[in-house]
């Protein structure tokens, strides 16, 4: 992205502020479109941007689709999920000649960030297209919540969705297999943790396996993938309420990478600390992965995060 500024926004007064903007004025998706490149990809398909904001038919999927059935049916479908991760898991271990291992000792390389690749399309394609004659899954839910009335609009939101779930599971997915990796400490209470859990039902409460929640998010924390996050598109030429100018076609974002490395906002950090999230004392999260806020901004928007 060298033929644009790119305008770091990190105070919280401003970062609210930039919430307020309609996508005429401050478009995410315009800019989200601009990272993916999702114009060569998929061509006379893609969301014109007459078609873009609050009343678009991708909002509506966004809204009506992921926040409300997707999340409302994941408890029902979590046991077709745990199948589909073992069953995928399986292929990626398998012995490079097919043949059965029974020596445990028979250790093979496997390129990690591909096989998590690999791994997370089959489980993302389950729920975008569901099992054998499953009628809960996204393209579904997508014709029933949109008013689009052919099948290649259909498809356009939902390769939309797929493009954008594509990548950041599996990349912090790998950063987790690197940090227990690199702190074999926090092993022992994860592994405890997950035998404790192992038969416990999905809950909507979202409140489970704490220590593994802090430690996936102590991950992201230092390592969320990449340096900038909510990237919006310069629309017109903007000046914001403290003054400051930002011609068309550039960016505002927030550079979520020293947000959440800054020693004001985190005592200790630059410190790897798996469990920062927990309350030692009683056992229970502080707060979650899935939790955004302005100091954590790992999911982007506060006002579109689940």
């Amino acid at each position: 992205m060298t033929d644009r500024w790119i305008v770091f926004v990190s105070n919280r007064e401003q970062l609210q502020n930039l919430e307020c903007e309609p996508e005429s004025v401050l478009s995410m998706e315009e800019a989200l479109h601009e990272l993916a490149f999702t114009e060569p990809i998929l061509g006379h398909l893609q969301v014109p941007p007459e078609h873009k904001g609050p009343k678009s038919e991708a909002f509506r999927v966004m809204v009506g689709v992921l926040k409300n059935k997707l999340r409302s049916n994941v408890p029902t479908m979590s046991n077709a999920f745990q199948v589909r991760i073992r069953e995928a898991v399986a292929l990626e271990m398998a012995h490079p000649s097919g043949k059965c291992r029974q020596d445990h000792d028979d250790w093979h390389k496997v390129r990690l960030m591909p096989a998590l690749l690999r791994i997370f399309t089959r489980v993302n394609l389950l729920a975008f297209i569901g099992e054998e004659q499953a009628q809960k899954h996204i393209t579904q839910w997508t014709a029933e919540m949109t008013r689009l009335q052919d099948a290649a609009a259909v498809a356009r939101v939902t390769l939309g969705l797929l493009f954008a779930s594509a990548f950041q599971v599996p990349m912090i997915a790998q950063f987790c297999i690197h940090s227990l990796c690199r702190h074999t400490e926090y092993q022992e209470r994860l592994r405890a943790e997950a035998v404790e859990c192992k038969d416990a039902s999905f809950g909507s409460s979202n409140m489970d396996m704490p220590y593994l929640d802090s430690f996936v998010k102590e991950t992201a924390r230092l390592s969320p993938g990449p340096i900038l996050s909510a990237p919006r598109t310069v629309m017109a030429p903007y000046t914001s309420p403290d003054g400051y100018h930002v011609p068309s076609g550039n960016w505002l974002a927030i550079p979520q990478l020293s947000l959440m490395r800054d020693q004001s906002i985190w005592p200790r950090a630059l410190a790897f600390e798996g469990f920062r999230f927990v309350d030692e004392k009683g056992g229970m999260s502080q707060s979650r992965l899935t939790h955004p806020s302005y100091e954590f901004p790992f999911w982007g928007s506060i006002r579109h995060a689940w």
